[in-house]
């Protein structure tokens, strides 16, 4: 990657973009001086205002003024015009005065706000009034806290918490039905600091409302401090479920940041007397449509950790003994049997449960964390039987992760099919028939729901949870011979940035501030892996919003100095379309599109881009000359000029990746691909000379790309993977005959 001087001093503006976002996050009187000058005299609008938020940010941390002016001026009578104009004519003079900072155009939106009632113009003007407004402007937003829609209510909560004031109208939405709003009074709190916070939060545990009590456990995470532990000891005996839940990981993050009360707490807490019990459960593992609210089996285990919804708070019953053994999977770990009391060897498959000892094993985390229960345990264990066909789902997938398989397939008239290490394999045991497959569906754990759809449409995509084993995507569909049930092992934990192997250069991709970044390769090749260590490295870093957009939820992300907010398609929206237009209006600073299939939600990804988002999304091309090609063919002929000379302003980069069985059979090893764009790159996009891709980055070393060829030379060299391997995936294969064993 370049020095911060180059990129200061290259003809590039998106390099010195780049240069003004590293600047920003150490904010000296000479980055100051240094933004300063990009902000008045840089050539490119883009970095004019890239340093001007960067100026306002240093401005915001010292409280002293930047000396920046806006020389921008607009009609009043032309501003009002706009803003009484079609939809677009609105957005795009609102998205001008903020971008510009016009504080004397005020007086022109809050006229407009007293007229304005399509929701789609309202969140953005109010958002405006927040970002250029003074504290009495507050009043001009008050009734929209009870606006019908729950998008101009969040934004009006943000809104005011930029103004810094209406707390008691912010503090009134905590309940909010909406979860989107629920998480803006969440920040609202958190920016209040501790010394306002603690008071709201201590009345809301005082509170006789079961969802106050929940909401408090989750924003006192917040503010991790040995005195707030008490506030925890008091909802940990809440006899609600979901403010206990809520309050042991408020506690288990207290306990990670070194708080000592924290850490003394969770080892008083019993694992032999469950803190959460259902009020009452089904007779048979197939009857589960009955269960009360406090578990709604209908309500899948991979949402995000966001607020509560408002449950039952009355104390539930105790649990009967009498259970079944094949409960579905997806249901919570204290509906199994009771644990054997002598716990089986700690294997790969129970790493989670094993590190730490200290939380109850039936506490469950949406990431499958716990203790495997008894029907499990033999195949979690050190060479685990081989599953057969009277195995249950969940025990067939157990053994899979146990023994390091990354898929594994069911069929009739097959026995148990799996992939290991890139290489597909196929076990000695009994075949399945049609009427076992269809069994081992219907006791899957899969939500009724889900399984009701799969009846009508012939196919499903979803995750089963399985308490100690994980998370397991599982496709199933129709076929000639019955029905197919293909599962993908989940990691059970985010790879680090260095555990990934990508290249150094990679690291750079996230230090943008808006653009497109493309992470491609074939199905299974660990695209999914590679996104998450890039979005958690986000996460760790950066205070901002990421919204993902998935299908199904795959990894599961914990929120550290992001709001993380993770939707999935066909249960939290519509489609992947309006869940990026609806996703703009949700004042996003990172969206991660799971795959861009077709023209509608690429142009969505681009145009996202191209308005001040980071947006990340995967495809399935094998280099990055082709993923430049599929964009632009995904338009009509007539559109593709438009669309290169988009797509060479808002695309940062391209990370191409292909999983490689190692030499000495213990595993796969990824190989990558690496277009960073620079200008000679930017302009070959828009001059339609993608041929030329692959010579530019050959000689492009120096600016942290890496060809496909460079890297399966590299592995080979190095005794990785084998000649033959290498050659097999090589585009040059002239290149690689000399690796290959000589033949006599």
């Amino acid at each position: 990657m370049k020095e911060l001087t180059e990129l200061l001093r290259s003809q590039d503006e998106n390099e010195r973009k780049q240069a003004i976002v590293i600047l920003s996050k150490n904010p000296t009187k000479e980055n100051l001086a240094i933004c300063k000058h990009f902000a008045e005299s840089d050539p490119h609008a883009d970095v004019r205002l890239i340093a001007q938020k960067a100026l306002k940010m240093f401005q915001a941390q010292s409280n002293q003024p930047t000396g920046v002016v806006e020389p921008m001026q607009i009609d009043p009578q032309k501003l009002k015009q706009f803003l009484s104009g079609n939809e677009k004519e609105k957005l795009a003079v609102i998205q001008l005065v903020v971008n510009k900072h016009m504080k004397q155009a005020v007086p022109a939106l809050v006229d407009r706000l007293k007229e304005e009632t399509d929701p789609v113009v309202l969140s953005p003007l109010i958002l405006a009034l927040g970002k250029l407004g003074d504290s009495p402007d507050v009043q001009h937003i008050v009734p929209f806290f009870d606006n019908p829609d729950p998008s101009v209510r969040a934004a009006t909560v943000e809104s005011a918490v930029s103004l810094g004031t209406a707390q008691e109208h912010i503090l009134r939405l905590i309940l909010d039905p909406e979860n989107r709003v629920r998480q803006k009074v969440a920040i609202a709190l958190k920016s209040m600091g501790p010394d306002h916070a603690l008071p709201v939060i201590r009345n809301m545990v005082g509170s006789d409302s079961a969802a106050m009590k929940s909401s408090a456990a989750f924003v006192l995470r917040f503010f991790p401090d040995e005195k707030n532990v008490e506030i925890l000891e008091t909802l940990l005996d809440s006899p609600d479920l979901n403010v206990r839940n809520n309050a042991l990981k408020t506690l288990e993050i207290f306990r990670k940041k070194g708080i000592e009360k924290a850490k003394n707490l969770s080892t008083t807490l019993d694992p032999a007397t469950p803190l959460m019990q259902p009020t009452s459960i089904a007779k048979s593992s197939e009857d589960i449509s009955n269960l009360p609210p406090a578990l709604p089996s209908i309500f899948p285990k991979n949402l995000p950790p966001n607020l509560p919804p408002n449950l039952p708070s009355s104390p539930p019953p105790k649990l009967s003994p009498n259970l079944p053994s094949n409960l579905p999977s997806d249901l919570p770990s204290n509906l199994h049997p009771k644990p054997d009391p002598s716990p089986a060897k700690s294997t790969p498959a129970q790493v989670s449960a094993a590190e730490e000892p200290h939380l109850p094993p039936f506490i469950l985390g949406s990431g499958g964390q716990g203790s495997l229960p008894p029907h499990l345990q033999p195949y979690g264990q050190e060479n685990p039987p081989d599953p057969t066909s009277k195995c249950s789902l969940d025990q067939i997938l157990c053994w899979a992760r146990t023994v390091k398989a990354s898929d594994v397939h069911i069929t009739p008239g097959r026995p148990v099919l799996y992939r290991q290490f890139g290489l597909f394999k196929k076990l000695e045991t009994s075949e399945f028939t049609v009427e076992e497959t269809k069994t081992l569906l219907d006791n899957s754990g899969i939500a009724p729901a889900k399984l009701e759809w799969f009846q009508q449409h012939g196919d499903i995509e979803t995750v089963i949870v399985i308490p100690g084993a994980g998370r397991f995507r599982v496709t199933v569909m129709k076929h000639l011979a019955g029905c197919n049930i293909t599962a993908r092992v989940i990691p059970l934990s985010i790879r680090s940035f260095e555990e990934s192997g990508m290249p150094v250069s990679c690291k750079g991709l996230i230090n943008w501030a808006q653009g497109l970044v493309l992470v491609t390769g074939s199905v299974g090749s660990g695209k999914t892996s590679s996104l998450a260590t890039l979005v958690e490295m986000i996460n760790q870093s950066r205070n901002e919003h990421i919204i993902t957009i998935e299908e199904p939820i795959e990894i599961v992300f914990e929120a550290v100095k992001c709001q993380i907010s993770q939707r999935e398609i066909g249960f939290h929206t519509l489609s992947q379309s309006s869940a990026l237009r609806g996703a703009l209006r949700e004042d996003p600073d990172v969206l991660v599109v799971s795959e861009l299939r077709d023209l509608d939600n690429i142009q969505l990804a681009i145009s996202a881009a191209e308005t001040g988002h980071l947006v990340f999304g995967t495809m399935n091309t094998i280099n990055a000359a082709r993923t430049v090609s599929r964009l632009t063919d995904s338009f009509p002929p007539e559109d593709q000029a438009m669309l290169q000379n988009m797509l060479s302003e808002s695309l940062r980069g391209i990370v191409c990746q292909q999983l490689i069985p190692k030499k000495d059979g213990t595993g796969v090893v990824p190989a990558y691909e690496v277009l960073i764009v620079t200008t000679a790159v930017s302009n070959m996009i828009r001059k339609e000379g993608v041929y030329q891709l692959a010579s530019v980055m050959t000689l492009g070393k120096s600016s942290g790309m890496v060809t496909m060829d460079q890297s399966l030379k590299a592995l080979v060299e190095s005794g990785v993977i084998t000649g033959e391997e290498a050659y097999d995936r090589a585009e040059l294969k002239k290149d690689f005959e000399k690796y290959l064993p000589k033949r006599f």
